[in-house]
């Protein structure tokens, strides 16, 4: 193991993505979406950036942006919420009847 990070609560996803504004080409974000936390990870395993979630999530996904190389964060919640992140920015945030299973975008 090159290296680890303590995260101190349930882990729901784990993903690789482009996420953090200004980020060379060659480089991603390893995301870490925890019940209530937040994590942009770098490749050298150092914290990018965190958030404390004021809900549990239960499911994430990220999708590509038309005309950038950068992505986007959709993430559900146990109670039904489906928020939509830009870097850490909330964009965007709906409520299903239910908590999602799993999140994905089609096009």
């Amino acid at each position: 193991v090159d290296w680890s990070v303590p995260v101190g609560e349930h882990v729901t996803a784990l993903l690789v993505a482009r996420l953090s504004r200004g980020m060379a080409a060659s480089q991603v974000d390893i995301v870490v979406v925890a019940e209530r936390l937040l994590l942009y990870i770098k490749e050298n395993g150092s914290i990018r950036n965190q958030k404390r979630l004021d809900y549990s999530a239960c499911c994430a996904a990220a999708h590509s942006v038309d005309g950038s190389s950068q992505q986007r964060l959709v993430v559900g919640g146990r109670t039904g919420a489906v928020m939509v992140y830009s870097d850490m920015e909330l964009l965007w945030a709906a409520r299903l009847p239910g908590p999602p299973a799993t999140l994905g975008v089609h096009r």
